[in-house]
């Protein structure tokens, strides 16, 4: 058993970048532990994040098509053009189910618990306006990558490691 304080597994500095009133700065978090409900909980948020990004292209899609049956005026394009319609609607209520959580609330649980295992105790890291506001949301992806594959990433970018 470790003792008090020893570290849970490899350690990461984790530098995030951030954008505070129109200045980039950059703070480093140390993660040394990451469990098996944090790595379940990322893949059932990246499963939701990409199912609902299809589900997008494909409303896309749909919306593209009725508007050029709409132009060149096929035979049966009115029938063509109701069913897409119908279909769109079905898919626009399944996107909205999914609610702004998938993206802002579900992340930000998550990286609390992130957070909280790693014993990170900034006030400015747990607060959720910081994640909503001030970091770019492919910086978000990045650092729930990082933690996910933590021990990749320290082969990949040693520099951050410690």
């Amino acid at each position: 058993m470790k003792g008090e304080g020893a570290k849970m597994g490899k350690e990461i500095k984790y530098k995030l970048k951030y954008r505070e009133n129109g200045e980039d700065k950059i703070t480093n978090i140390k993660l040394d532990f990451f469990s098996i409900g944090i790595a379940r909980d990322i893949d059932e948020l990246s499963a939701k994040q990409f199912d609902v990004s299809e589900k997008w292209k494909t409303l896309i899609g749909m919306g593209q098509k009725m508007v050029q049956l709409k132009a060149d005026k096929p035979d049966g394009y009115k029938e063509e053009v109701k069913a897409l319609k119908s279909e769109s609607d079905d898919l626009k209520i399944e996107i909205v189910s999914y609610g702004n959580d998938v993206y802002l609330s579900d992340q930000y649980e998550l990286i609390q618990k992130i957070l909280k295992d790693n014993k990170v105790t900034d006030g400015v890291l747990m607060n959720k306006d910081f994640w909503e506001n001030c970091v770019d949301v492919e910086e978000i992806g990045n650092f729930l990558h990082a933690v996910s594959h933590k021990d990749d990433y320290l082969k990949k970018k040693p520099e951050t490691a410690t």
